[in-house]
């Protein structure tokens, strides 16, 4: 395979921050093996980390788990990081082993080797003691509708003449591993709920042969093929292993779970219900104490392969490429500014080193770029404010809040740059860092979105609670809205506005829309005052009036429809 330019892969490994949209989530090292040995078309990967690749028409991640714990901590960590590197993720799939709640009496059915969708994660351990016994306080988490109809919608599906045994067997006909082995094992055996395990070793479930059938429920045979099914309902998540099956069996009566296992709820919390969350589980055991391992590849790899059939049913109309809210937008510069610490210390020869901040250079001018079109695609809501007010002010301290950090991080790359500029190997940096600075520049011009918008509220503000007229009253919640977007921008924003030169310009744009305002509302009051805040703010401009007078004028100015209102 030929090397890329450089240039495309500082484009590459921009871009592929933005177009993975699935995360594939795994804890144990068996889940991340049977995910990857599906036929998944491959792309660019960091190989310590994760392995990028397509599942149709959706472009996934899959983490790379490490060795040691597992549960809440560990999934809560992995979902942060993958969500961090990649900030375009709207999808997270959580595939991997659980335990099985089978009950003949509800027509839960359950096999090992079969998968669990979750329709709703239900924390079974939150909550509280009552004199009626413990109490589950914590409401059930769901995914989204659209992924619950995909699932819905596969269920159907393998109804008909494409089962999931057929679907494994063809994902397991040519595998590339060599080192496992994905057959069915032949024991199933799920025991009466009065039969413990013994910790002696002699315990029955510890043989090769069957157990005695009196230890054992009687469960009716099924087709050669239909040996495997998948199931839609309620998913326990806890944070440790449930090995009891007289609680496996009140939880299944009480509550409906039918799977047990201890990632989901920590993977829905970790991203804040702003990613959707549906969990696949192979299962390996009957969440009781005669758990093993004989079934733990094969139902890491039914998972894996209903998994893969699933997002066949999702809609790439349920996701949107690109960073889709503010906190995606910091993920996106943090996460580039983690990478590069990460790499800088790494780079211990002066070759890496240099190659390393040329390539961030190059990065940074294409996440300036970004930063900029996400600030001009703002500036287009601007008449979208009262009716969405929450995420467009998010959305501002974003946009401001990651050009302060860009700005520090452009900072230090300009200080290395500095530092060795004396080097002739370090002349393509020199480039690039003036590159940056451009990039820069252009980003910093589009931030003049913040000040109209803060001045927009000031005085649209102030004007709502000096207006008493009752013609202007519909317009007072309309006004102590933009009022209220000010105010929160101002809250969340790390960055002083700029100086009087920009305000002035904020201003004349801040007068435009007050003329539009009154000339859309009939008000006649709102355009004069558009139209003496333009000219005076024209003025200004000109003569270079200083902010305290500025801050002056705008005092007097907005007195005056109080006097106004009152006389009419």
């Amino acid at each position: 395979m030929s090397q890329q330019p450089e240039s495309s892969q500082a484009q590459a490994r921009f871009s592929r921050r933005l177009e993975c949209t699935v995360g594939w989530i795994c804890v144990l090292k068996k889940e991340y093996y049977a995910g990857t040995e599906l036929k998944i078309a491959r792309g660019l990967n960091d190989r310590n980390v994760y392995v990028l690749g397509r599942i149709g028409d959706h472009k996934v991640v899959i983490n790379s788990p490490g060795g040691g714990s597992h549960g809440h901590a560990l999934a809560h960590e992995i979902a942060t990081d993958m969500k961090s590197t990649f900030p375009s993720i709207q999808i997270a799939l959580i595939v991997g082993l659980g335990g099985g709640a089978p009950s003949m009496e509800s027509d839960n059915d359950i096999r090992l080797g079969d998968v669990v969708v979750s329709n709703k994660v239900i924390e079974y351990k939150k909550g509280k003691e009552t004199e009626n016994g413990f109490v589950i306080t914590a409401p059930p988490i769901e995914p989204p509708q659209f992924l619950l109809s995909a699932a819905m919608s596969l269920s159907y599906e393998l109804m008909g003449t494409e089962s999931l045994q057929l679907l494994v067997r063809r994902a397991t006909a040519n595998l590339s591993s060599s080192c496992i082995s994905y057959a069915r094992p032949e024991l199933d055996q799920l025991f009466e709920s009065n039969i413990l395990h013994g910790d002696d070793g002699e315990c029955c479930c510890r043989g090769s042969s069957p157990a005695e059938s009196s230890q054992l429920v009687d469960r009716p045979s099924r087709r050669p093929d239909a040996m495997i099914q998948m199931h839609v309902g309620a998913v326990g998540s806890a944070n440790q292993v449930l090995k009891y099956s007289q609680e496996r069996d009140r939880l299944a009566s009480e509550e409906d779970i039918i799977c047990f296992e201890m990632e989901a709820a920590a993977v829905m919390h970790a991203t804040k219900n702003r990613v959707g969350t549906i969990t696949i589980r192979g299962i390996s055991d009957y969440s009781d104490g005669h758990k093993n391992d004989y079934w733990h590849d094969y139902a890491a790899m039914t998972a894996a392969v209903c998994a893969k059939a699933l997002l066949g049913h999702v809609g790439t109309k349920n996701v949107t490429h690109g960073v889709s809210d503010g906190d995606g937008l910091r993920r996106l510069v943090q996460g580039i500014m983690y990478e590069f610490r990460r790499r800088q210390r790494d780079a211990l020869t002066d070759g890496n080193l240099r190659q390393l901040v040329e390539d961030a250079l190059e990065e940074m001018v294409l996440l300036c770029t970004y930063i900029t079109e996400v600030a001009d695609k703002l500036r287009g809501q601007r008449n979208a404010i009262a009716a969405d007010m929450d995420a467009v002010t998010e959305q501002v301290a974003a946009v401001e809040d990651c050009s302060r950090l860009v700005r520090v991080y452009l900072e230090i790359l300009l200080q290395l740059v500095e530092r060795n500029g004396e080097r002739p190997s370090w002349g393509r940096a020199r480039k690039k860092a003036q590159q940056a600075k451009e990039g820069a520049a252009k980003m910093e011009r589009a931030m003049q979105l913040i000040d109209i918008l803060i001045w927009m509220g000031k005085v649209l503000g102030r004007l709502g609670r000096a207006c008493e007229h009752p013609v202007a009253k519909p317009l007072v919640d309309h006004l102590r809205r933009w009022t209220e977007v000010a105010r929160r921008a101002k809250k969340l924003m790390l960055v002083r506005r700029g100086g009087a030169r920009d305000r002035m310009k904020s201003m004349l744009v801040s007068a435009k829309l007050l003329i539009e305002l009154g000339a859309a509302t009939g008000i006649e009051l709102l355009g004069k005052l558009g139209v003496e805040m333009y000219e005076y703010a024209d003025i200004t401009r000109r003569t270079g009036m200083a902010g305290e007078e500025l801050n002056n004028w705008i005092s007097g100015l907005l007195g005056a429809p109080r006097a106004t209102a009152r006389a009419a």
